[in-house]
């Protein structure tokens, strides 16, 4: 009898301390600092012009020669702005870096909370 005394005070005893109020917690917003680089342009490969020659076409050396070089401008042209694609991605590196210097000098806590940021 005792026994099941003991057991219905502890379950009893156990309730009480989940029924009791949890803490108070406030949430207050943080300004965290968000790197970003954005997606590049999307840049579609030009439809060269010697992909259009027919069958009928390679009778023609003129109409050949002209669509190379047709092509190869078209070729140029799409390198370029490749090139400055790339060249902007170039200077956003350079950009991430030296705000990555200025995050640590401000927040040295980062480094030592999130380490896998800063590899």
């Amino acid at each position: 009898m005792k026994i099941k005394t003991l057991i219905i005070t502890i379950l009893f005893a156990s309730l009480f301390g989940c029924a009791s109020a949890p803490e108070h917690v406030v949430t207050k917003p943080v300004a965290v600092p968000l790197v970003v680089c954005p997606a590049p342009p999307i840049v579609e490969a030009p439809r060269l012009m010697i992909d259009e020659l027919t069958d009928q076409d390679s009778q023609n050396p003129d109409k050949i020669a002209k669509a190379y070089k047709g092509s190869v401008i078209q070729l140029k042209a799409y390198a370029e702005q490749l090139a400055k694609i790339v060249e902007q991605y170039g200077k956003t590196s350079q950009q991430y870096l030296e705000l990555r210097k200025q995050l640590l000098q401000k927040y040295p806590e980062l480094q030592t909370t999130n380490p896998e940021l800063f590899n």
